[in-house]
């Protein structure tokens, strides 16, 4: 009796502290999150780090099993490391070639049209004054919306920002050669390190405890690889396709836009939608009627193509969420942790949804075990 006394004021008092706790960051939410926000920020390589993994293990694992066949030992007794050395070598080749070719046409891009801001906004405030008097919306009105919508980018700052972004390059250098290390150390090194959490799990908690945390680890590896994966893929397939397009219909900056496109249909619905709208414009900005409207069909029929097909067959239905919830969680997570709350958003969404919905299914499952355990004593 004593043991249970015992067991059950300690329930309480980690009840109690929970609860503390709730009640602190609720009444400080919007320091915690600012402080959650800045350590995000802070260990974004290391999170980064984390997607090259999710990325690289499929190619590695695979290699990793036809090295294993070989018939030299030196080969196969050491497949792991040759096939994540292989897959790396093939990574590191391919960004010195986008690096000595992409990015100079990308940072020329980039400087052009801050340079032609100006020019682009005077042609849409000349085509607005040809409008008719009587159109659906006054011309001040959309003058109004033209003025305000270059206001941000006729401005010193812009161009200085534009500028720190390019310097900021080497910054980004530096996180990625940090993500790069500590991936190809997970890559190589994961058996190890799956040894030693089992081992500090299995000091710390019962066998009922570890196989509920390994269940839970299971699904959030499950969905989180699925995210990143699957995206990683379709995101290329959207890269390539919308780039394509673009050179045959002679767009200016083809090569920038797509390598945009791509990246942003990591954030899924509005990262497309906003991409397509953008490529637009910048269409509509630098050539005529005729190609925007050729280019924006192509791009719509593409995006209605990918999201309804090639998107849902590459990533099956471990992530069916609700288009409101997907959404709700890029709005909320790009609000709070910017750029990657946006990317990181789904996926922590579709986690929690897979947590909670494995989590009411075992108590539903405990109560009908319950039921029938009460119906045989009763009987």
């Amino acid at each position: 009796m004593t043991d249970k006394k015992w067991e059950k004021w300690i329930q309480m008092g980690i009840f109690g502290t929970i609860m503390i706790i709730i009640y602190m960051l609720i009444s400080n939410v919007g320091i915690f999150l600012g402080a959650l926000g800045g350590f995000i920020r802070t260990i974004s390589p290391f999170l980064f780090s984390i997607l090259i993994v999710y990325l690289l293990y499929m190619p590695c694992n695979k290699l990793e099993s036809l090295l294993l066949k070989s018939k030299f030992n030196w080969i196969s007794n050491k497949a792991r490391l040759f096939s994540v050395l292989i897959v790396y070598l093939l990574l590191v080749g391919v960004m010195i070639i986008g690096i000595r070719f992409l990015v100079p046409i990308i940072i020329s891009s980039i400087l052009e049209l801050a340079n032609n801001i100006p020019e682009y906004m005077n042609g849409l405030l000349s085509w607005a004054e040809g409008l008719p008097d009587d159109s659906m919306i006054s011309k001040e009105t959309i003058m109004g919306g033209i003025e305000s919508l270059f206001s941000n980018f006729l401005t010193p700052e812009f161009l200085e920002n534009v500028t720190q972004g390019i310097v900021g390059l080497a910054s980004g250098v530096i996180n990625l050669v940090i993500s790069l290390t500590v991936s190809l150390y997970f890559l190589i090194d994961r058996e190890n390190i799956k040894n030693f959490f089992d081992k500090l799990v299995r000091t710390f908690m019962s066998d009922s405890h570890r196989k509920g945390l390994y269940r839970y680890l299971s699904q959030i590896n499950k969905v989180g690889f699925t995210f990143i994966a699957s995206k990683g893929l379709d995101s290329l397939i959207n890269w390539v396709t919308v780039t394509a397009i673009l050179l045959i219909f002679g767009v200016e900056h083809a090569i920038l836009l797509g390598i945009i496109a791509g990246i942003a249909n990591f954030i899924p619905y509005l990262g497309s939608l906003i991409a397509v709208m953008g490529i637009i414009l910048i269409t509509a900005l630098t050539g005529d009627l005729a190609q925007t409207f050729v280019v924006g069909m192509c791009l719509i029929v593409f995006q209605q193509l990918d999201g309804n097909f090639i998107e849902p067959k590459i990533m099956g239905k471990t992530l069916k969420m609700n288009p409101i919830l997907v959404i709700l969680a890029v709005v909320v997570g790009g609000a709070y942790f910017g750029i990657i709350g946006m990317f990181l958003g789904v996926p922590v969404a579709a986690i929690i949804k897979q947590l909670f919905m494995e989590y009411v299914d075992m108590q539903h499952k405990k109560e009908n075990t319950d039921e029938l355990i009460e119906i045989k004593e009763t009987s």
